[in-house]
């Protein structure tokens, strides 16, 4: 019985997004947020709920509602070819992989976006699809579970996505194991969590990658600015600063298999953290160049346990402990300090 009732939503989600795609394909879709006085000349709207039961009802002709798994909630317009109502950039997917991925490109937050929070756009973005978020302050928590997802902050002022929180183990920036070649630019991270352990505002979890560019910036209250377990990170033209603990941190995965960690490294400035500028520890490789460490409490650079590659990095006796700690012997870096 079960099986006949999901054989019979999956047909009507079928079919309700065929007359999308048809209407996509006449240049009829207007994506917007909220309903507004802009959008009185709309023939058709087509609201996309939270819900995963299929079709719940169609209503006349002005109103039909349309379910779609694992969405959010925002509304469609669709408009006839001779209203004067202006069209956002709404890309649909013809992906029907059910990785609750819908869209090619969202954007977010200002009166153009087509999405109130990042999390939203991140529920129907498909993998390696763009979303775009507009300056402003997002208190949210992210954690990106489809490859290649880019978030790239727009607009010439300041983006910044802030998680504080009392709960244990929340980053404000998390990539899921096995998820590759997530991008974020342009974007200020700020964390507070109250956990002992696991402590980072942007956690890579094993077996993921990560690239931040152009401008990220990053601080913590209660822990790492960045980290990884057995995962890749790559950092250009980032800002970490504050962070209670390291600034970054890599370590291999548990097994402590090859070069199970990475990370690489250019134009990084790592400035007051409470703990280490970078902690390195376990069979990882390392590529670090034109990076600067000033002011932590730690070493600038402390590396153990088998970790290998090439280090250059600017710093002066502002480190508390010194420019690099940990043990020599057991790695196998070439390290070249500025002073």
């Amino acid at each position: 019985m079960q099986s006949d009732r999901s054989r019979r939503t999956r047909k009507k989600k079928e079919a309700s997004f065929e007359r999308l795609r048809s209407c996509r394909r006449r240049r009829e879709i207007v994506f917007c947020s909220r309903a507004s006085d802009s959008c009185r000349d709309v023939d058709v709207v087509v609201d996309v709920v939270d819900d995963d039961d299929g079709i719940r009802s169609l209503g006349s002709d002005r109103r039909r509602r349309v379910i779609i798994s694992n969405g959010v909630s925002v509304l469609l317009f669709l408009v006839t070819a001779d209203s004067d109502v202006r069209t956002n950039a709404f890309e649909e997917s013809d992906d029907d992989d059910d990785d609750g991925g819908k869209i090619r490109r969202a954007s977010v937050g200002g009166e153009k976006g087509q999405f109130r929070t990042i999390s939203q756009a991140l529920g129907v973005i498909e993998k390696d699809g763009l979303i775009e978020i507009r300056e402003g302050r997002y208190e949210e928590r992210l954690v990106i579970r489809k490859d290649g997802v880019k978030l790239r902050g727009i607009g010439g002022g300041v983006v910044e996505v802030v998680w504080k929180t009392s709960l244990p183990y929340e980053s404000v920036l998390e990539i899921d194991g096995g998820v590759k070649n997530v991008v974020a630019s342009n974007i200020k991270f700020s964390h507070a969590s109250k956990s002992v352990a696991n402590n980072f505002a942007v956690f890579v979890k094993e077996n993921a990658s990560l690239r931040l560019e152009n401008s990220c910036a990053i601080t913590s209250e209660t822990g790492t600015g960045i980290s990884t377990e057995g995962g890749e990170i790559d950092l250009d033209d980032v800002k970490i600063e504050r962070c209670k603990n390291h600034g970054v941190s890599v370590f291999a995965n548990q097994m402590n298999e090859n070069k199970s960690g990475k990370v690489k490294m250019r134009n990084v400035k790592i400035f007051n953290c409470g703990g280490d500028g970078v902690l390195l520890r376990g069979s990882i490789g390392v590529d670090i160049k034109d990076v600067e460490i000033e002011n932590c409490a730690g070493f600038a650079i402390n590396a153990f346990d088998e970790a290998a590659g090439v280090i250059s990095v600017k710093t002066s006796s502002s480190c508390k402990k010194g420019k690099v700690g940990g043990d020599p012997s057991t790695t196998d870096l070439e390290i070249n300090v500025i002073t």
